[in-house]
């Protein structure tokens, strides 16, 4: 099955490219453990849910992994996605206009 996620930068590339560090005061971690995110997006239970909410995507490491998951299931209708932190905007805006509709920042 074709994601065109699939063909994205590493997020490790993208964190450099927008200069961005984990702000001890927001509480950020990034996850770049590509196989990390991908165990905890398939252990949420996506296949059930229509809507889908995300806390604090951050540079969008979860973010892909849901979003590979929503390929999968026909019944997820959207991520919506919280970010309180503006320099991770940019990134989530472009994650948006690859899979567009799906996604609400």
């Amino acid at each position: 099955m074709f994601s065109p996620l699939q063909d994205l930068p590493p997020l490790r590339t993208v964190i450099d490219h927008h200069q961005l560090w984990a702000k001890k005061g927001l509480g950020q971690n990034f996850l770049l453990d590509m196989n990390l995110t991908d165990k905890i997006a398939q252990s949420g239970g996506l296949q059930t849910a229509t809507h889908i909410i995300e806390i604090g995507a951050g540079p969008g490491g979860l973010t892909r992994a849901i979003l590979k998951e929503m390929h999968k299931y026909d019944t997820i209708q959207h991520l919506y996605v919280i970010e309180r932190d503006e320099r991770c905007i940019p990134i989530l805006t472009g994650l948006s206009a690859i899979i567009p509709n799906r996604i609400s920042i």
